[in-house]
């Protein structure tokens, strides 16, 4: 590896680690812990999301719902709703996205104008 690249991955580095330290790095770390701990929350949101990828998968063969499973996937989805494990765990992931949306956009930022030429060639 050459040493820009090597500077780069130094600086990638320190700003993984600065995300880590932030309020929401730390926040989704806690409720990953939590949420491992937590057994109770941990199977109620493997059951939410495998009945997620249920419906999805009858869907995408364009086969029909039954009523049963959508009934179930909205009483999952209360009780994943009202855990306080999961609210907190769902919050996390919220705010720790957002931060990685905003990273990601600082990052691009001095791209700004490939992009919008890309967007005018297309046209």
């Amino acid at each position: 590896m050459n040493q820009q690249n090597e500077n780069i991955t130094a600086k990638a580095a320190e700003l993984g680690q600065l995300i880590a330290d932030s309020p929401a790095g730390k926040a989704l770390l806690k409720a990953r812990r939590e949420l491992q701990v937590d057994k109770q929350a941990h199977k109620m949101l493997e059951d939410y999301q495998e009945q997620m990828q249920k419906i999805a998968t009858l869907e995408k063969e364009r086969k029909p719902v039954e009523p049963e499973d959508k009934r179930m996937l909205v009483e999952l989805q209360q009780k994943v709703a009202s855990h306080e494990t999961l609210k907190l765990w769902i919050k996390a992931q919220a705010d720790f996205s957002q931060l990685m949306r905003d990273v990601n956009q600082a990052i691009a930022s001095p791209f700004a104008d490939i992009a919008a030429d890309n967007t005018s060639e297309d046209t």
